[in-house]
């Protein structure tokens, strides 16, 4: 009896074991994130792959990012990079050198042009998969810490940006304190010099767009960060286009046509009032994306609300575009996730009420407790003995 037995559970052994053996060209893939803390983010790609030594295999990133579609934030695919593999004792390893952490796309394809004649006779008819897709989450639970230091350092440069557009647009406001002459006069316009005064801010603006272009906050908030780095580009752009009607600023227009209105990044009319909303839309557009990060971790780790998430939103939560959302993040499962994703993706930057007086402006938040304001980097309500937002 004891005989059959035995013999049983090895047959049943047998069986489970060929069910699990990897079918034909069967190709799996792990990612292990660099630590944020690295200057150069890289994934390092291990696996699997099913093909004698020597074949090739060609990898593709896409890495999702956020952008802006009107109010609505969307996810956008970027190409990552593209590289060539080698299957070695049936293994595939790869480090791929990416411009940040975040959720990625990856591709791996059976290109014939790059095999070997001889390997490629012995696969002939044989190859019945070509492309295989695999989605990772790829950051580790160190970044969140990061996040909330970086959303106060875009606060702070976005803020500088907003005064550069109001200096630019008191300067620009009269012809006599922007142009000092006109140079090469046609019909469509004239290469303008401009005054002293306001070549000191063109170039201060420069030196603005200079610390975008090497900043990393494109890393963490590429939807508020562009809409920064877009707009003051373009407003130091236009200056040379210009236009004056009776001496007062009559807004931009095309050099090449002398007559069609220059544009903004969202396809707006140039105007200093369209200029400084973008702006000061771009603080609560990174606290949304902070509260998307929140969301995608906690699908990563399928549910974890982990210390440093409570810390991040219990510092950060009053700050605007994060604020609506803050205690149902605190709270969410996964089955709430799908649901507070598409209302943070779909909320609006309303900044009317931040030009209002008795409101904050763009970088600051207003405690929902004493309604003191405070700067969003101080992180904490100082005139409540740093409440926090929170009542006792």
């Amino acid at each position: 009896m004891r005989l059959r037995w035995t013999l049983s559970a090895f047959l049943l052994t047998a069986a489970l074991g060929a069910a699990q053996d990897p079918k034909p060209q069967d190709v799996t893939l792990t990612c292990k994130p660099s630590p944020p803390k690295e200057k150069q983010p890289h994934l390092s790609l291990s696996g699997t792959a099913n093909f004698p030594d020597g074949i090739v295999l060609k990898m593709g990133l896409l890495l999702e990012f956020e952008s802006c579609a009107g109010s609505r934030l969307v996810p956008v695919m970027q190409d990552a990079g593209r590289s060539l593999v080698e299957v070695k004792g049936k293994k595939i390893q790869h480090i791929a050198t990416v411009s940040s952490l975040g959720s990625y796309s990856i591709a791996i394809t059976f290109p014939d042009e790059f095999q070997k004649p001889s390997i490629m006779e012995s696969l002939k008819g044989k190859i019945t998969t070509r492309t295989w897709q695999f989605n990772f989450l790829a950051w580790g639970d160190d970044l969140i810490g990061r996040l909330g230091p970086k959303l106060a350092e875009l606060d702070v440069i976005a803020r500088e940006c907003v005064d550069m557009a109001t200096r630019i647009e008191k300067l620009a406001g009269s012809e006599g304190s922007w142009i000092k002459d006109r140079k090469n006069v046609d019909a469509r316009g004239a290469d303008l010099v401009l005054t002293k005064e306001a070549e000191e801010v063109l170039k201060e603006t420069a030196k603005l767009v200079t610390r975008l272009d090497r900043s990393d906050l494109r890393m963490y908030f590429p939807a508020a960060y562009n809409e920064i780095y877009y707009t003051i580009r373009t407003t130091s752009g236009n200056a040379q286009h210009f236009t004056y009607e009776k001496g007062q600023f009559a807004g931009a227009k095309n050099y090449h046509s002398g007559v069609d209105k220059m544009k903004t990044h969202r396809g707006d009319d140039f105007s200093f009032e369209n200029v400084k909303k973008y702006l000061e839309e771009a603080s609560p557009i990174a606290g949304r994306e902070l509260a998307l990060w929140i969301v995608k971790d906690l699908k990563r780790t399928e549910g974890q609300m982990r210390g440093d998430l409570q810390d991040a939103l219990k510092t950060y939560g009053p700050h605007p575009g994060l604020s609506p959302f803050a205690d149902r993040l605190m709270t969410a499962t996964v089955a709430d996730l799908k649901a507070l994703e598409e209302d943070i993706r779909t909320a609006h930057n309303d900044t009317a009420k931040e030009k209002d007086k008795d409101k904050p402006a763009a970088g600051d938040w207003e405690c929902p407790v004493c309604k003191k304001k405070n700067r969003a980097a101080d992180a904490a309500c100082k005139a409540t003995a740093d409440c926090k937002g929170k009542k006792p």
